[in-house]
């Protein structure tokens, strides 16, 4: 990926250049029969959760899966309970800012934040609610995070290129067992684009890089998550991306993860877990399992909860 000479990048931005780019015929090759074998993997690790389901389609995202995994009580502790702050806001509003400055030349971070929040909030929708009913002080917090947010974003990461082929909040969506099965998701940003290989019929050419950002640290469940976005572009388009990466915005920092066979093995392998215990967390008969580890800290349950308690109490003494 190559700049305009013309522009000035600071060493943080030739960083990110350095870590997406690949080099000219360097990019990865694929089997061409490899989203067909993912495929009869999954349709048979699946039909399981299918049938739990009881004929309802399984809607799989990736904040279910994570949280299902973590620990099944919280996961359906937290159904119907989310309540929009000034944190939780604050990155939705900068995700919104960060994706139109890719499209929007020559804008500064505070035009951007104010246009952003001034037509979510007259939405119809949950956090249109939340935002125009904040006072003055909280209005004022939340501009001035999202502000830091997307200032450190602009000075951080590179100006995008048209010939890169950039999509921003590039939805995903594959469906299994005739539609039994339903996964889906969003990416922050896609790059590039992947295509079959000129020297060989059986293989295609891996050249799409799938872009997160995050307003937080670094947490290992942010891997996971591209892991599954990967393996719903292999079954889309039938061809892997060649690269995934976390774009940490707080850090200006990033985590890129290079895209092989046994990634998106490993991934399928997750999803088949958490769809089982999904579909199975649906009936009321069911008792869900609790798991302790850090996704106690923020769990509604924890203060009943002996096992989060236990985990607490170790986690003071280590």
């Amino acid at each position: 990926m190559a700049v305009d000479a013309t522009i000035n990048l600071n060493p943080a931005q030739h960083d990110v250049l350095n870590q997406l780019g690949a080099a000219p015929g360097a990019k990865p090759t694929f089997r061409a029969s490899l989203r067909a074998d993912i495929t009869d993997m999954l349709t048979a690790g699946l039909r399981s959760a299918a049938e739990l389901a009881g004929g309802e389609p399984l809607f799989i995202a990736k904040h279910a899966l994570a949280t299902v995994l973590a620990c099944e009580a919280k996961h359906v502790g937290e159904q119907g309970k989310f309540e929009w702050t000034v944190p939780t806001a604050k990155g939705t509003i900068a995700h919104k800012a960060v994706e139109l400055s890719l499209h929007w030349a020559d804008v500064e971070p505070l035009v951007l934040v104010d246009e952003v929040t001034r037509r979510v909030a007259r939405d119809d929708s949950s956090l249109g609610d939340f935002l125009a009913g904040l006072d003055s002080y909280d209005k004022a917090e939340l501009r001035s995070l999202v502000n830091d947010v997307v200032a450190k974003f602009l000075e951080c990461f590179p100006p995008i290129k048209p010939s890169w082929r950039p999509t921003s909040e590039s939805s995903l969506r594959a469906e299994l067992l005739g539609g039994a099965i339903i996964i889906a998701g969003k990416a922050d940003l896609v790059l590039g684009r992947s295509t079959g290989s000129d020297t060989d019929p059986e293989a295609t050419l891996a050249g799409k890089v799938i872009v997160d950002y995050k307003t937080g640290g670094f947490n290992a469940v942010h891997v996971d998550d591209l892991r599954l976005y990967a393996l719903v572009e292999t079954l889309r388009l039938g061809v892997p991306p060649r690269l995934l990466a976390n774009y940490y915005l707080d850090a200006g920092r990033m985590f890129t993860e290079i895209v092989t066979e046994g990634v998106l093995e490993a991934a399928a392998r997750r999803l088949i877990d958490g769809a089982l215990k999904l579909a199975a967390v649906r009936n009321p008969s069911y008792v869900p399992k609790r798991n302790a580890g850090p996704q106690c800290r923020f769990c509604p349950l924890s203060s009943d909860c002996p096992n989060g308690q236990a985990w607490f109490a170790r986690d003071e003494h280590e």
